[in-house]
């Protein structure tokens, strides 16, 4: 299902005042902290890091990506393994 047609698309202003100096200037990286930002034609080829929670992920923006949320690309959560698997897994393995 896609977007409702009424909803505008999201960018935070932070971005798109970076945007706007830094359009020249490929090779820097910028940091993002809101995950929930659209994706725009003008970050193509910016390399971006992405607030994870309690770090950043690096991220090169491709033409795939465009129209994306940048939370999409920066996992948030862990796989979560029980003890008990985990400790099955290892005494199989080392039999």
């Amino acid at each position: 299902m896609s977007r409702s047609k009424w909803k505008i698309v999201y960018l935070n202003n932070y971005l798109i005042s970076l945007l706007n100096k830094l359009s020249d200037n490929k090779k820097i990286r910028l940091t993002v902290w809101s995950r929930d930002s659209f994706i725009c034609s003008k970050f193509l080829d910016f390399k971006v890091r992405i607030h994870k929670g309690n770090s950043f992920i690096p991220v090169t923006i491709s033409e795939k990506m465009i129209g994306h949320k940048f939370g999409e690309f920066a996992y948030s959560r862990q796989k979560n393994i029980h003890p008990d698997k985990y400790i099955k897994k290892k005494l199989i393995k080392k039999k």
